[in-house]
């Protein structure tokens, strides 16, 4: 018996340089949300990390962000503290190919706060995320 209770609606916010990335779980978390019944997935796509300092300054957090380790203006750790100076308490998880380069470098990782979902991943991986919000 789970405790938690499904969301009825979710903002997710995916960062990752890679379009194609981008695309695929966009589309793969619509379905996804849809077939565990949340009536509302609103899922923003930002391809530019340091986009994100601009964007929410002026809009809500998202309730779950997804953000890629390995990317070449700014690393999703640099992400995940830059969105925890500004006062982001929703979930922050790692998708990346690079989980041991992550810990590695990161040893100070709040593992409470944050979760890892390698690459390649399977959309099942994300069912929890959703269905928790």
């Amino acid at each position: 018996m789970s405790f938690f209770r499904k969301p009825e609606a979710i903002r997710i916010a995916i960062i990752d340089d890679n379009s194609e990335m981008l695309r695929c779980l966009r589309y793969a978390l619509t379905k996804l949300a849809r077939a565990l019944k949340i009536l509302k997935p609103d899922i923003l796509p930002l391809m530019d990390p340091t986009w994100v300092e601009k964007h929410y300054k002026d809009h809500p957090f998202p309730d779950v962000i997804l953000c890629d380790y390995m990317m070449p203006e700014m690393n999703g750790y640099d992400v995940y503290i830059k969105l925890k100076e500004m006062g982001y308490k929703g979930q922050f998880i790692f998708v990346t190919g690079a989980e041991d380069k992550l810990m590695s470098e990161h040893e100070d990782l709040d593992y409470e706060e944050t979760k890892i979902i390698s690459k390649p991943y399977d959309i099942k991986d994300f069912k929890e995320v959703l269905a928790h919000g």
